[in-house]
């Protein structure tokens, strides 16, 4: 289903500081980042608070892991040949970094395969988790370490990107009043159950969930499929 725009009516003690370092808040930013879609944006993206430092503090991962995935989507590093304009645009102004993305290609049975920088993606996609579950769920994560797992999605069979992609039961209900709560639904006239949520269609769309843990799955670009589990 759309993203949308929902009130959150939870309770604001949990939204009164930094999403990321639990720190003063100064300033809002987008979840996901706008570099991760394309103009025009979705109205009513997704906003929640953080410190100004944290707000840029990811940037240059969130870049290098966007222009990744297009890279190697498009199965080239040659920026012509890209779909998204906005990566072409950047990779144009950032020569080092398109080295750098290039440098870390093999070529691999006729495909074009890349060695990621794991710390940065991971780094990227656990902020990522952390800001869908503050918005959907008002709830901060700080310390905890979660269990996490990314691929190719394009490359994933059929019967594991069904269970990736089926609904779930919700095994705790979310804070009264919080986004999450809106969206509960039954599933199999049996289970409650949460949404995948689309951000932007063929970029950007994740669920989040709560089953012996906070879970948030997201899917970019279609073709990077993680997975991002709190245990209890």
């Amino acid at each position: 289903m759309s993203i949308g725009y929902r009130n959150n009516n939870a309770d604001e003690r949990q939204t009164g500081f930094c999403a990321y370092c639990h720190g003063e808040y100064g300033t809002s930013e987008h979840i996901p980042s706008k570099v991760f879609l394309d103009k025009p944006y979705p109205d009513d993206l997704p906003v929640i608070f953080t410190c100004k430092d944290c707000n840029g503090g990811f940037s240059s991962d969130e870049e290098y892991v966007a222009c990744l995935i297009e890279c190697a989507k498009c199965n080239t590093c040659d920026i012509n040949k890209l779909e998204r304009e906005s990566i072409k645009k950047t990779l144009s102004h950032s020569p080092a970094l398109l080295a750098r993305i290039s440098e870390s290609s093999i070529i691999d049975d006729g495909k074009l395969m890349f060695k990621a920088e794991d710390e940065r993606v991971q780094n990227v996609l656990i902020k990522l988790a952390r800001g869908h579950l503050l918005y959907e769920f008002n709830e901060q994560i700080f310390d905890e370490e979660p269990i996490i797992n990314w691929c190719d999605f394009t490359q994933v069979p059929d019967e594991e990107r069904l269970r990736f992609e089926s609904l779930m039961e919700l095994t705790k209900m979310p804070e009264a009043g919080c986004r999450a709560c809106s969206n509960v639904g039954i599933f199999n006239e049996q289970i409650l159950c949460l949404p995948w949520l689309e951000v932007q269609k063929s970029r950007y769309r994740y669920l989040v969930n709560y089953n012996g843990g906070y879970l948030v799955r997201i899917v970019i670009n279609e073709y990077l499929a993680c997975e991002v589990f709190y245990k209890d």
